[in-house]
Formats: structure tokens, C-alpha cells, sequence
């Protein structure tokens, strides 16, 4: 029972501690690339889930980017920023965004159409090469998803699989990406 929380486990001692997230219900965590925080979604029932972030010593979280709208997902960049997939039209139009830890630089990544559109939008999570400068994620297309790499400084994408669900993720060594399907 209870809400869903962070539990951090230490593999060297076997010891772990719960990151506090306050009232929120937390999903997703995601450990920063300097292993300082933790980006997660994060929601009070029955609203929807926003990006949060929380010192990884602990403390209090923070929304980044907070809005009305479902904010999931959250990856990492090596910079330092983080990338999410959000809905911010409020139309079923979720698109992939990344915000700074600060909250600020908000800018959408991906620009398709919405479900009316026929043209797809994007599904789960995205994932960031460990370089930095692709994203990976499945997009839904009638009839089945397409898992796209792009380009985050270009936008030029290209198509690697028409799968009926994914959710793709870099290797470290940015080399391969695996599926599910």
C-alpha cells in the first residue's frame, strides 16, 4: 500500500534509504549523469504527472516546467538537461521536450501532429544517446508505431522499425540501441 515512492539502493553495502518526495507519487526515476539528483514524475492524485527533480542526498522536489498537461518520462543529456514527453496542448499531441534544471529553456523537440492529424505522436519514453545528440522513441502510426533516431541539433530523422510497441534505449557506448517489442 502507500504512494508509490524513490527507494535508492547501495549494491556495495545492500543498504537503502527513500528519497523523500513529499506528497507526491513518484514514477520514473531517472539518476542525473554526476549522480547529484534525480529527475521523476511526479503527481497528487488525481492530477497529472510533472518532471521533478530532487537533490540526491535529499530535500525537497521541484517542478520543472510544471503545466497542466502530462509530463512523463524523464532522460538525462550529458549536459545536464533533461528530456520528457509531454501532451502541453492538451489534445493527446505528445511531443518530446527538454528544460534545464533550473526550470528554464523549455523547447520542444519533436513536432508531429496530433492523433487527428492521422500522423502520430510520440509514445513512452524517449532516450538520449550517451554523446548527447540523439534522441530515440516510438511514434505511433497507423497502423503501427515507427521507432525514430533524431537528430537533436538538426532535427533530421530517420526511421529504424515498424514495431507494434517500443521502448528504445543507447547502449553506453552509443553504438546500438535495443527494443522492446
Amino acid at each position: 500500500g502507500g504512494k508509490p515512492s524513490i527507494v535508492v539502493h547501495d549494491l556495495a553495502t545492500g543498504t537503502e534509504s527513500v528519497l523523500d518526495t513529499g506528497d507526491l507519487h513518484a514514477a520514473n526515476p531517472a539518476i542525473s549523469p554526476d549522480g547529484t539528483a534525480v529527475a521523476f514524475e511526479g503527481r497528487v492524485p488525481p492530477a497529472l504527472p510533472d518532471v521533478h527533480l530532487v537533490p540526491f542526498a535529499g530535500g525537497t522536489p521541484v517542478a520543472l516546467a510544471a503545466s497542466a498537461a502530462s509530463d512523463a518520462g524523464p532522460a538525462w543529456q550529458d549536459d545536464g538537461t533533461l528530456v520528457f514527453v509531454s501532451d502541453r496542448t492538451g489534445t493527446g499531441n505528445f511531443q518530446v521536450w527538454r528544460v534545464g534544471t533550473d526550470g528554464g529553456g523549455l523547447e520542444r523537440l519533436t513536432d508531429y501532429l496530433t492523433r487527428a492529424g492521422g500522423t502520430g505522436i510520440v509514445l513512452g519514453k524517449a532516450a538520449v544517446s550517451p554523446e548527447g545528440t540523439e534522441l530515440a522513441f516510438a511514434r505511433s502510426a497507423t497502423p503501427v508505431s515507427r521507432v525514430v533516431v533524431r537528430t537533436i541539433a538538426t532535427g533530421a530523422a530517420r526511421i529504424l522499425a515498424a514495431l507494434d510497441d517500443s521502448a528504445p534505449c543507447f547502449d553506453p557506448a552509443g553504438g546500438e540501441l535495443a527494443l522492446m517489442t
